[in-house]
């Protein structure tokens, strides 16, 4: 779970410890979940703060979708995922968005 939570954070930007500071936990504390198991109430708030599912994170029930090609996405489509999005979730898409593009962009360089 510790790694799945450190990609996540890697895809993101945002460090571990970084997290850790947002939603208020002690320095290392999820990286201390490799030996001792959180509460779930944790867990769904680390899952909110990288807006993914609690699955995604514990790899319990996954079945990942392929991502869709770029041809086949209608804008309906992405239409319907961001009206089921909360607030900080757009949020979060928006600062992932923003990451890869300056990456993007440093790689063009």
């Amino acid at each position: 779970m510790v790694e799945e939570i450190r990609a996540l954070c890697k895809q993101q930007g945002i460090s571990l410890t970084k997290l850790e500071q947002k939603l208020g936990f002690g320095n290392g504390v999820i990286g201390r979940w490799d030996k001792s198991k959180p509460s779930y109430d944790r867990i769904v708030k680390v899952a909110d703060a990288l807006g993914v599912s609690v699955s995604d994170i514990t790899g319990e029930g996954i079945k990942k979708e392929p991502t869709p090609n770029w041809d086949e996405l209608k804008p309906e489509d992405i239409k319907s995922l961001l009206e089921r999005m909360s607030r900080d979730q757009l949020l979060d898409v928006i600062a992932a968005a923003t990451n890869i593009a300056m990456r993007k962009g440093d790689e063009q360089k």
